[in-house]
């Protein structure tokens, strides 16, 4: 691994896809890739390995290397440590994973690490669960075999088309923030230049391409949506979901990930401003909660800041109804802002119409929990 490729692994390596390629060189010895999505949504190779074998102790080197020089920073796979039980394990984790309230949660987990004790130190980091899904390696294979004459090139000519592969990656990504850094001039107004100018601008200014049209979607997604205060009476409408035996939380579109009441009991009641109900505009049924605090902060059943690392549209219709609900960049995880940005001293934004109201500027030093995701 290169420094470049530690770089990538230790900023994206949620994810790691590998893949092995076979007769690319005069020894047979095959090529094991590891590959990444980078900010922009580019594959990018961090880390390669000959073996002169595919079998088991071959691949457990290979881990053994990045293990050593990553500091341990690796997926773990839980499937060998459970054998013939790891098929009724992935049923009872999806299972738990799915509970929405959290003390049913933390029951259920508790049965889980108790019925499949050799399982719990594997899920205390990182661990995969049979995931299956090497296309974006066949990317760079086939990228390889095509500068690949024939399979008699040594192991330097092998190395040296590796090396114009991590080039042609670096190259690109260069290319993506050059493009990024030209001005341009719309011909047409869109939802968050028009409505969100300020936090567009923001936005644009810390956020690479791919990413910038992540939020912006949500943004433009929140006019289809619409945003009602309710009181805490009507929590008890955000229970659990009634799944189907087949059924999982993502085959539920837009599903809430949590229930109103464990969002309630993970927040300082004195700091709630207000609490919303989100609603489909062509649909009457309720399909998420969001609670308003008084430090700036927002907690919504989607999760999206948890599991997605942008801000959820849901909130964004919220910001179109009341002054209160404010933007802030550092909701947003630093690793998917361009490289030496700070928005420490970036202020709270709120929605257009409102900019021009005297609204209260919320010191970062009296939210002592509010810090960059790294």
């Amino acid at each position: 691994m290169t420094p470049s490729q530690l770089e990538l692994w230790f900023q994206f390596s949620d994810i790691v896809m590998q893949d092995v390629i076979c007769k690319i060189n005069r020894y047979d010895m095959a090529l094991n890739l590891f590959v990444v999505l980078d900010e922009n949504r580019n594959i990018r190779l961090v880390a390669q390995a000959l073996l002169i074998d595919e079998i088991k102790e071959s691949h457990e080197w290979t881990f053994d290397q990045i293990n050593l020089v990553t500091d341990n920073l690796h997926p773990r796979k839980l499937q060998k440590p459970l054998g013939k039980k790891f098929y009724e394990f992935s049923l009872q984790f999806h299972k738990t994973r799915n509970t929405l309230h959290k003390p049913f949660f933390e029951t259920n987990w508790k049965a889980l690490i108790n019925q499949y004790p050799e399982a719990h130190p594997w899920t205390c980091r990182q661990f995969t669960a049979g995931l299956h899904a090497s296309s974006p390696v066949e990317n760079i294979n086939a990228w390889i075999k095509n500068y690949i004459f024939n399979s008699n090139i040594s192991l330097y000519e092998l190395a040296d088309v590796i090396e114009k592969r991590q080039l042609s990656e670096d190259k690109n990504h260069q290319l993506i923030l050059w493009k990024a850094a030209i001005p341009c001039v719309f011909t047409q107004v869109t939802v968050p230049a028009f409505m969100f100018s300020t936090i567009d601008k923001k936005l644009m200014e810390y956020l690479p391409p791919a990413i910038l049209e992540l939020q912006r979607n949500e943004i433009r997604q929140c006019i289809f949506y619409d945003a009602i205060q309710i009181n805490q009476e009507k929590i008890d409408e955000f229970n659990e979901y009634n799944f189907l035996s087949d059924q999982h939380l993502e085959d539920i579109p837009d599903a809430r990930q949590t229930t109103a009441a464990c969002m309630i009991s993970d927040v300082n009641k004195e700091q709630i401003i207000s609490m919303w109900v989100i609603t489909v505009e062509n649909n009457l049924v309720e399909k998420h909660f969001i609670i308003l605090l008084s430090n700036g902060l927002h907690h919504c059943s989607c999760l999206s800041l948890i599991n997605r690392g942008i801000v959820c549209r849901h909130y964004f219709q919220i910001m179109l109804r009341s002054f209160t609900a404010k933007f802030y960049l550092r909701l947003i995880p630093s690793c998917w802002y361009y490289k030496n940005k700070d928005p420490s001293k970036e202020p709270f934004l709120v929605a257009t119409k409102f900019e021009d109201e005297n609204i209260p500027i919320i010191l970062e030093s009296s939210i002592p929990f509010l810090t960059a995701v790294n």
